[in-house]
């Protein structure tokens, strides 16, 4: 496992391309056999529901595309956070499936496929560093 990816036990020897590309209809699947009814229910008092999760998931591909365009366009970019709380406040009433449709979107753009092909292009090639955030991190 690399000290820069501390999520790469979770793929399973998998390339991250297939697990992008994969994502939406997994999803959807596992949607599908929930149902709409069980999809918005949370799981326990405090939890997110399956379909606010997915809600997050939107908003995670479109702040995490943002931030890749970022880190490959700007030297030393400051990297915005977000208050993942305040923004699922705004999940209430979106369904699973319309989440879904934003996420499957976001991840299925053809420039965003471009931004990332580029990175990995980059990343494959061993000796790509950005400065973020006053460190020199490899993207690799």
């Amino acid at each position: 496992m690399s000290d820069l990816n501390p999520y790469e036990k979770y793929l399973d020897g998998r390339p991250i391309e297939s697990i992008l590309a994969s994502s939406p209809s997994q999803i959807a699947a596992l949607l599908a056999a929930i149902g709409p009814e069980k999809s918005a229910l949370p799981p326990a008092p405090g939890k997110w529901s399956p379909a606010e999760i997915v809600c997050h998931l939107a908003d995670c591909e479109l702040v995490f595309a943002f931030r890749l365009r970022q880190t490959l366009a700007e030297d030393a970019p400051t990297i915005q956070p977000f208050d993942q709380e305040k923004w699922a406040a705004t999940y209430p009433g979106i369904t699973a499936a319309k989440a879904l449709e934003v996420f499957s979107a976001l991840r299925t753009c053809p420039e965003t496929k471009v931004i990332v092909a580029g990175a990995g292009a980059r990343m494959r090639c061993g000796s790509w560093f950005r400065r973020r955030c006053g460190e020199v991190r490899s993207l690799c």
